[in-house]
């Protein structure tokens, strides 16, 4: 990973968060995950329409989580 400056110049870079004390690596591993992280669909629990939405009640490897979608009418 590597740390740039306000004009986008390398400060630095790590190459093993093992090499980090245990706050550092704490804090970069929350916001790599709040960045990158995607999680997997593990069960679909409930799906239901409200006209041209969709609302998914699923279970992810992060917990439970809800989100809706929305059919697109042409």
């Amino acid at each position: 990973m590597a740390f740039l400056d306000e004009t986008g110049h390398e400060m630095g870079m790590v190459e093993d968060l093992s090499g980090l004390d245990a706050d550092s690596r704490s804090l970069l591993q929350a916001e790599l995950k709040d960045i990158y992280f995607v999680p997997t669909i593990l069960e679909v629990r409930d799906v239901n329409a409200q006209g041209i939405s969709h609302r998914f009640k699923v279970l992810t490897d992060d917990g439970e989580a809800t989100s809706r979608s929305i059919t697109s009418m042409r």
